[in-house]
């Protein structure tokens, strides 16, 4: 089932034009998706997990419990320490830092860092749809 909520991810980021897309999950299986706009918006803030958990704290309706994460690409250290303040307890993503740093400039400071040092449990998993989140990268560098 998880792979519908990446799927989302995909899709998101497709339709923005970038390989970064999150998905954002609650308990009561309420969706809600966002992309990376750092280039347009000319704000190094503005990465799909910032603005998907910004979207999420706008939405009255969205109730922030039993939050799962998805991302296209693994959360940089900004975005990883957010969902840890944001209460995410899953964070599932397509490709690893390592990966995406073949594409981009990177902190290569793993989003498993960030999640062990939490004060509450984090789980994490990558690899998840990861040729469709490769082609997002791939095809993204090849415009």
């Amino acid at each position: 089932m998880f792979e519908n909520f990446m799927q989302a991810a995909v899709e998101v980021a497709q339709e923005a034009r970038t390989p970064f897309g999150a998905t954002l999950v609650n308990a009561d299986g309420q969706v809600l998706t966002a992309a990376n706009d750092v280039g347009k918006s000319a704000n190094a803030l503005r990465h799909a997990e910032m603005n998907v958990l910004h979207l999420a704290f706008q939405s009255p309706e969205f109730k922030m419990k039993g939050l799962s994460l998805y991302s296209t690409g693994e959360p940089c250290p900004m975005c990883a320490g957010a969902a840890a303040w944001a209460g995410v307890e899953k964070v599932y993503w397509g490709l690893s830092i390592a990966e995406i740093s073949q594409y981009f400039k990177q902190l290569t400071v793993t989003s498993s860092t960030i999640f062990e040092s939490a004060w509450r449990p984090m789980k994490s998993q990558g690899g998840i749809l990861r040729e469709p989140c490769l082609k997002l990268f791939e095809d993204f560098t090849h415009d």
